[in-house]
């Protein structure tokens, strides 16, 4: 019958599948540089390095795991070790409140007000005990980071009693 979902959807559908066969074929190991956030395409900006920070590959050091019906992280050692002292770590800004005190130290720079720059090991929550104004440069910041336990909301990582040391100029 026309009009019914079927009937509309089948030849959209066959439409769709025309024009993907019909797309020149790509090399799975090759960039697709026509769509940058597509898989390889994305090349996000590297953060330099700074003595006497903490790396984010020492946070990548957690898994998720099941506990009955919930999944919570497990951290590895070396993440334990860094639970309740003071460190600094270098990242970028995503902003949580307009007020600049509640903030995420992401890995990577943001690329889109509507996508996370990727899992949750690449974040820290941080709690500021003076805002801290947006900028787009890297920022080194300094505080007691907590691994996140139990109360698990999202975010494997907090620092509390954060202060900025210094913005990187880009």
């Amino acid at each position: 019958m026309p009009g019914t979902p079927i009937a509309i959807a089948a030849p959209v559908a066959a439409a769709l599948l025309a024009w993907a066969a019909a797309a020149p074929a790509q090399d799975a190991a090759e960039p697709n540089y026509n769509n940058p956030w597509a898989e390889g395409g994305y090349a996000p900006i590297p953060l330099p390095e700074v003595e006497g920070t903490v790396g984010w590959d020492t946070l990548r050091g957690v898994e998720l795991v099941f506990d009955g019906p919930d999944m919570l992280p497990e951290y590895s050692a070396e993440v334990r070790a860094l639970d309740g002292e003071t460190i600094a770590m270098v990242g970028f800004m995503l902003p949580l409140d307009p007020s600049g005190a509640r903030v995420l130290l992401s890995q990577y720079a943001p690329h889109c007000p509507f996508c996370m720059t990727a899992g949750p090991e690449s974040f820290v929550e941080l709690e500021c005990e003076e805002p801290i104004a947006l900028g787009l440069d890297p920022i080194v910041v300094e505080g007691r980071f907590e691994a996140i336990d139990g109360a698990w909301n999202g975010y494997y990582y907090r620092m509390t009693d954060t202060v900025l040391v210094r913005r990187l100029e880009g």
